[in-house]
């Protein structure tokens, strides 16, 4: 399977709904991004299909090269592994307010990658 991007708008408190394949299923999830303006990041929130809430509130901070699975910890829920990615040179480790749209992409993968 390819990795998925996901695009991502800079638009506090941004919903979608994504169709992703993962581990040969497609998955239909409501994503929803929101900056926490106190602790200055962005956060995401996943939904299933009938908008009931999955995980709530996962911060979109990277860690350390090579960029860290975001979904880590909730392998047993089988619905993909998430890598957020600095794709500028702004040397960045996280997006801010502005730069979650230009500066970073949200990839998409199976449960199972490492």
């Amino acid at each position: 399977m390819a990795d998925q991007t996901i695009q991502i708008s800079g638009t506090d408190n941004q919903s979608m709904t994504v169709d992703l394949n993962v581990d040969g299923s497609v998955l239909t999830l409501n994503l929803t991004f929101t900056f926490l303006e106190m602790a200055n990041y962005w956060s995401m929130s996943i939904a299933d299909s009938d908008n009931v809430l999955i995980l709530d509130s996962i911060p979109l901070l990277t860690g350390y090269y090579p960029a860290n699975n975001l979904l880590a910890s909730y392998v047993y829920l089988f619905i993909g592994s998430a890598y957020l990615v600095n794709i500028s040179n702004t040397g960045e480790d996280y997006p801010s307010r502005t730069t979650l749209a230009t500066d970073w992409a949200l990839i998409w993968s199976d449960t199972g990658r490492v």
